[in-house]
């Protein structure tokens, strides 16, 4: 307590030093020294709103002085009556409302049944069918998240959920986080209770773009190779389907004698 009185008379020159008084404050780990002092108005407003205390940083208040809002930093009000902090809460909201309102929709499509009449009878889906569309449905739901691993509530939560996935041999980039493969439901729960400790999600589903990760092999493409004809092949004329079969045809021959003459015509 007098500590504080002694720097606050060092920061500040022609104060005077009337009482001090500490009280225990419920609201936080500390205490709220009062300090009853005699000086010039003018003087009185410089007084420094912050004191450095070797590793403590404290907080000056002055009575009759304009407070300064430790958000915005502005004078005149303090930090809950600040309007970026009202335009914060209220993108927030905002965002919490269409959240949920995603959800309900989800929740309403993956309700719905598909009501058939009475006189077709139900498809079935046999077994080779039902695992295809399965796994297809869980990887266009599922994505990769990174969490900082120093959050030891979210951590707690995570290991709590059976259908998160870790990944793990990362590079030293990523040595405070922790990467997860979990579904997009997973994510929005995350996301909405530990907003700066996990990540966006990706959903193009690439393991390759954290460093250190292993990127997917390229399928390569299968040449088709045609065999080669054998020796005694007889080689195919095309025909050509938009020519007609008159046309298609080669033209007869006319058989010569030898020593010349005229063509046979077959007559007698």
């Amino acid at each position: 307590m007098w500590l504080l009185a002694a720097v606050l008379i060092k920061e500040v020159e022609k104060i005077t030093l009337l009482q001090a008084t500490a009280t225990e404050n419920p609201r936080w780990d500390g205490q709220t020294i009062n300090l009853l002092i005699q000086a010039d108005p003018k003087i009185i407003q410089t007084i420094p709103e912050t004191i450095e205390v070797g590793e403590e940083n404290l907080v000056v208040f002055v009575e009759g002085r304009k407070p300064r809002c430790f958000l915005c930093g502005q004078l005149g009000h303090i930090r809950r009556n600040c309007k970026e902090n009202e335009e914060e809460e209220e993108e927030e909201k905002k965002d919490k409302e269409e959240e949920d309102k995603e959800e309900t929709d989800e929740k309403k499509t993956t309700n719905k049944r598909k009501i058939q009449p009475a006189t077709q009878p139900r498809a079935a889906t046999t077994t080779e069918q039902r695992p295809k569309k399965t796994a297809r449905r869980e990887k266009e739901e599922k994505g990769i998240i990174a969490v900082y691993t120093k959050d030891t509530e979210l951590m707690r939560d995570i290991q709590l959920i059976k259908t998160v996935k870790k990944i793990d041999n990362l590079s030293e980039e990523f040595i405070n986080y922790d990467i997860y493969e979990v579904s997009n439901k997973t994510y929005r729960i995350l996301q909405n209770k530990y907003r700066k400790t996990v990540s966006s999600l990706r959903l193009d589903f690439n393991k390759s773009i954290f460093h250190g990760l292993p990127a997917p092999i390229p399928r390569e493409k299968e040449k088709v190779e045609i065999p080669p004809p054998p020796d005694n092949s007889v080689s195919v004329v095309r025909r050509d389907f938009d020519k007609s079969i008159s046309q298609d045809r080669p033209p007869p021959t006319l058989d010569k004698k030898k020593g010349g003459g005229s063509p046979s015509t077959g007559q007698s």
